[in-house]
């Protein structure tokens, strides 16, 4: 469902291909692409209101928002040097050897804790 939103956004026609929505969602302009971050944080925040989930906050909204940019502007700057394909093949990997790093120290903190009690 949310790949056929981002589809709808990015292209004019209709066709659920991978390949597809990835070159539209590239095709979008800086301001569009900063826009659609700004309305994703949006309707995270009000959900997060509607359904009594944790803190609403603005300044959520504004965080997220700036770090959208950040991500963005440093994107742009990096496809300078960094051909595209290349690029986000480095995106996915650093990220991926990230998020495992942080699930690791997340599970040595909760098995630490588990000792202790």
């Amino acid at each position: 469902m949310a790949q056929g939103i981002l589809h709808k956004i990015s292209r004019p026609r209709y066709r659920l291909n991978n390949e597809d929505t990835a070159k539209g969602l590239k095709q979008l302009t800086f301001k569009r692409k900063l826009l659609f971050i700004l309305l994703f944080s949006l309707a995270d925040e009000t959900l997060q209101y509607v359904l009594a989930i944790g803190i609403s906050d603005i300044t959520d909204l504004i965080t997220n928002t700036a770090g959208g940019f950040v991500g963005l502007a440093v994107y742009e700057f990096a496809k300078k040097f960094i051909a595209s394909k290349k690029l986000d093949r480095i995106l996915v990997v650093g990220i991926t050897v990230l998020l495992l790093v942080f699930l690791g120290f997340i599970g040595v903190l909760y098995s630490r804790a588990l000792r202790y009690q």
